[in-house]
């Protein structure tokens, strides 16, 4: 046995052949010295290539061979994790079941971890309660946070967050500190579990405390993003770095793709390359990903796409499918990076069918706007449809705004999604009507309504319909609605507790930016605009053009002149000069059609929104 498997772990290490010697090392007298369990426990966990993991799985194997309880524990992760064999759960189950029934009740819990994963591995979900009961009865803390997690589920029990939070708080009471980080995952699920995510942040520094280095990369994760507590850059890269510092390489991964949009975030892009260098010898996939970008952008290095796609194929040949998305993205740049828009549509079909919720967007907002593909607003609602029953809740409203753009038939659909979004409280529904109102699509024009709808809406916490009402009353609607920054500074101040602080941020921006009169305070915007994240500064941007053209027209102008399209003067003007300059590139991002009806027109804008969001600048 042991030396079919010693040969066998040579093939998966790229070892032609591998020598069968005895379990000892030797000191540096060459006297052999015996190796414990526990220091083969450290080689394995290094997972470093050579003769030294060769002679500790050899050791392990030949001690769960005579039935020793921690070794069969010990095989049966090296193949639940499959890093340094081929992954195997039949295997790890019988290892842990054999050590189990030799009285290791931890072994229950692994058992229970692994059978609540259910059909994912090709095992029986039912199982895993019994596995949990049994290792709880037993007092193992590890139990408890499993079984915790089954009723956070809801699938094999009823859903009960209460009885899960005890578990908890029974785990953390008696010292397991270790169980903090898995608590402020649930946490992280937040309404869908009826939970607040910000307490996820104590309970991850809880984490942190106690050594956990994963959690250092949760945290991180959680102020550059800034959903749940304001956006800190400098603090996600202060985690990563001691996230690195301690051996966790994707924080490599994660440092380069913050590095990598540069001065969007205050950072020098100059050092993504050495990040996703670290990341990329490591074998991190992610890192491969970023470093294709950095190729298609040819900022931080010179542009080679032909590099940048070889990259996409190794991840991709390597089975890291979620990489097909991103793939996409790249290539829906089109002819600016001297590609096929038309080819994402392929990639993100092979993302979504993996699970991938955002490409089923992706998809649906391609097929809505018919630029890369025959416009179908059928298949967008489908996907839209889709995605929002996968979760993604927002696409419901996407759906309805889709469908009023179409037949008197689709717009009376777009109504019964709209009421049946209202019945289930997805967000964005409110703004859905409102525009349908103003507009008098599918429904008689009434303005009055409209605001009477947004009002409600966003008193009730609607944060899409307060920045609606909010822009509608800085931007104006001609003689339906009046524009009043007046009423816009009001509502945003009777509203602004029940917003995030970002949203918060940036309609004062929006309303800062309506108000400005002169090219000094046009470019005192800019100047803010440029410090927000690429997507939120593009969102802005264009609400801008609605809310006041000429500070949209100043922004066009400045960004165009940074790549060297546009040689005029920067006045927020639309000159003749202007729109040949903005026309020259949209021609270089294959959207010249696109742009035919004018810089300020909604397809234009969201041909600039897109190129701000790339925040290379």
């Amino acid at each position: 046995m042991l030396n079919h498997k010693a040969i066998f772990l040579g093939c998966v290490l790229g070892v032609t052949s591998v020598a069968v010697g005895p379990l000892f090392a030797q000191d540096a007298t060459g006297v052999p010295q015996q190796q414990t369990l526990e220091q083969w426990k450290s080689t394995i966990k290094a997972g470093k290539p050579g003769e030294e993991l060769d002679r500790a799985i050899e050791g392990v194997e030949a001690m769960a061979d005579k039935g020793e309880p921690p070794a069969l524990l010990l095989l049966g992760d090296i193949y639940r994790d499959g890093k340094i064999v081929p992954k195997d759960i039949a295997k790890a189950v019988d290892l842990y079941q054999q050590a189990l029934d030799k009285g290791r009740i931890d072994a229950a819990t692994k058992l229970g971890d692994l059978y609540r994963q259910g059909e994912t591995l090709g095992l029986d979900a039912s199982k895993a309660l019994g596995y949990y009961e049994q290792a709880i009865q037993a007092g193992d803390p590890g139990a408890k946070v499993g079984m915790a997690n089954l009723y956070a589920d809801g699938t094999l029990v009823p859903r009960d967050i209460p009885k899960a939070l005890a578990l908890y708080d029974e785990v953390l009471a008696s010292g397991g500190t270790w169980a903090a980080s898995s608590l402020a995952a649930l946490y992280m699920k937040g309404a869908e579990l009826g939970l607040d995510p910000a307490k996820a942040v104590g309970y991850y520094e809880q984490a942190v405390q106690a050594g956990d280095i994963g959690s250092l990369v949760a945290l991180g994760n959680i102020y550059r993003d800034g959903k749940i507590v304001p956006r800190d850059i400098t603090r996600a890269v202060d985690l990563y770095q001691q996230a690195l510092g301690k051996g966790r390489t994707e924080a490599a991964t994660k440092l380069g793709d913050l590095y990598r949009q540069g001065a969007a975030f205050g950072l020098d892009v100059s050092k993504a390359f050495g990040y996703l260098e670290q990341g990329v010898k490591a074998g991190d996939p992610g890192a491969k990903v970023g470093m294709a970008n950095l190729y298609a952008d040819g900022v931080a290095v010179p542009r080679d796409m032909p590099k940048a796609l070889a990259l996409y194929d190794e991840v991709l040949s390597s089975g890291a499918t979620w990489a097909n998305a991103s793939l996409a993205n790249l290539y829906m740049k089109g002819a600016e990076v001297g590609l096929d828009p038309a080819r994402a549509v392929g990639y993100y079909e092979q993302a979504a069918q993996t699970g991938d919720v955002a490409s089923l967007v992706a998809l649906a907002n391609i097929y809505r706007d018919g630029k890369i593909v025959p416009k179908d607003i059928t298949k967008a609602v489908d996907l839209y449809q889709q995605a929002y029953s996968l979760g993604r809740e927002n696409a419901l409203a996407s759906a309805a705004s889709a469908l009023m753009s179409g037949t008197a038939a689709q717009q009376r659909q777009a109504l019964q999604l709209v009421a049946k979004g209202q019945a289930e409280n997805a967000p964005n529904m409110s703004s859905v009507l409102a525009n349908a109102l103003l507009n008098g699509t599918g429904v008689a024009k009434n303005p009055g309504k409209a605001v009477a709808v947004l009002t409600k809406a966003s008193g009730e916490g609607d944060a899409n319909a307060a920045s609606t009402l909010i822009l509608l009353y800085a931007s104006g609607r001609g003689k339906d609605v009046e524009k009043s920054l007046a009423r816009a500074k009001a509502t945003l101040t009777r509203l602004k507790d029940q917003l995030p602080e970002a949203q918060r941020a940036s309609e004062e921006l929006l309303i800062e930016g309506a108000s400005a009169y002169s090219v000094g305070k046009y470019s005192e915007i800019l100047d803010k605009i440029r410090s927000l994240p690429a997507n939120d500064r593009a969102n802005l941007t264009s609400r801008l053009a609605s809310a006041n053209p000429n500070v949209y027209v100043y922004i066009v102008q400045s960004e165009l002149q940074n790549i060297g399209v546009y040689t005029g003067k920067l006045n927020g003007v639309l000159t003749a000069g202007t729109i040949r300059a903005f026309n020259q590139f949209c021609t270089q991002r294959n959207a010249a059609d696109v742009c035919r009806t004018g810089p300020l027109s909604w397809p234009s804008r969201s041909v600039f929104a897109s190129f701000l969001r790339e925040a290379k600048s």
